[in-house]
């Protein structure tokens, strides 16, 4: 599925959209340049989940864990790390277990991407446009 996005506001909705159609446990991936609105697409999911406070990138924490309407939520930024043994410290995989995760950039997990698993590629358009692609991938 793809959804032209011509503002953060519905960007942000396309990720509220997505999260109510969701079921737990569920691996989201989230990929896009800098700035492209993976935050922003954070946002609307985390709401569409039923998260209380207003969420924001975890760049520092790397991963922040809220409680929702559909069970546990974490959300995960990568962009920080580099190389593969700096993400097993992180203990993602007994994170995850039974969860809700939405990673951004998502393509520093490498050959550590789970199987199953929902690819969100946001790519700039110019202005505040953006093409959302949302594409599940299963073996």
């Amino acid at each position: 599925m793809t959804r032209l996005s011509t503002s953060a506001a519905e960007t942000e909705q396309v990720g509220f959209e997505m999260a109510q159609a969701i079921f737990s446990p569920a691996f989201v991936c989230l990929y896009g340049e800098l700035g492209a609105g993976k935050t922003t697409f954070a946002k609307g999911f985390a709401r569409g989940l039923g998260v209380g406070e207003t969420v924001r990138s975890p760049s520092f924490a790397l991963i922040m864990e809220y409680p929702s309407s559909k069970g546990r939520f974490l959300h995960v930024d990568l962009y920080r790390l580099e190389d593969s043994a700096q993400i097993l410290n992180l203990g993602l995989d007994e994170l995850a277990e039974g969860a809700i995760v939405l990673v951004e950039w998502a393509d520093r997990l490498g050959d550590r991407l789970p199987t199953e698993r929902i690819d969100v590629r946001i790519k700039v358009l110019g202005d505040d446009r953006r093409e959302i692609e949302i594409s599940p991938s299963v073996p």
